[in-house]
């Protein structure tokens, strides 16, 4: 220690205060760091090299091992927004970036969408909410209709207000699907939750993080 350090200067450990509510600091903790998150990530970023992925995870055996079996593959990689949206919005990009190059499923994928709003209301979706998730879903199709880019998809999915509501509709496209066929579901749901209770709680809420058995759901739309 410092000669001229006083005891007293030093940094103490960490104490657990009980009159300091734990969960309102948990809370604010994660609410700064998607804050950060927020502010250095795009919601989809821009083309990278594989050879930033190299570079990443170097001194990691084992990711190295994976990205050394992409290469032959892939030439480029999109990194997402690490916001509980992550996989769905990068599946919607890819999609989308997809239609652009195949309009017959560009056709295909807007009749399917022109027809599902009156399937979700038949199921007891709210009217209100659910017709502003699908017009808004409408309209962007639309749109690459007319002026596909890969640039102009690259611009909806990285606007907050539009790609919100994309996920939105198609969370609610997912949990229709489950529930539709619960009985074949059911067996993929742990901790004796019914589908209804895991549309519930992994699906109506924007931002909660993506759970592997509804994956398997988005092939079937």
């Amino acid at each position: 220690m410092d000669n001229n350090q006083s005891p007293e200067s030093e940094t103490k450990p960490c104490e657990y205060d009980p009159n300091v509510n734990q969960d309102e600091l948990i809370m604010a903790q994660e609410k700064q760091i998607a804050e950060e998150i927020k502010a250095n990530i795009a919601m989809v970023g821009a083309l990278e090299g594989l050879s930033s992925l190299e570079k990443e995870y170097s001194n990691d055996p084992v990711y190295s091992s994976k990205v050394v079996t992409l290469l032959p593959k892939f030439s480029n990689v999109r990194r997402t927004r690490p916001d509980g949206n992550c996989f769905l919005r990068g599946f919607i990009f890819a999609y989308l970036e997809y239609c652009i190059y195949h309009r017959d499923e560009l056709e295909r994928f807007k009749k399917y969408l022109e027809g599902s709003k009156d399937e979700l209301f038949k199921m007891g979706f709210p009217e209100f909410t659910t017709e502003d998730f699908h017009d808004m879903f409408m309209q962007v199709v639309n749109d690459l209709e007319g002026s596909g880019s890969v640039g102009r998809v690259e611009a909806i999915i990285n606007d907050a207000g539009t790609s919100d509501y994309l996920v939105v509709y198609l969370r609610l496209l997912i949990s229709a699907h489950l529930q539709k066929n619960a009985e074949f579901f059911s067996f993929f749901i742990e901790g004796g939750r019914t589908v209804e209770e895991f549309c519930k709680q992994y699906l109506k809420c924007l931002f909660r993080r993506w759970n592997q058995c509804t994956g398997s759901v988005i092939t079937f739309i």
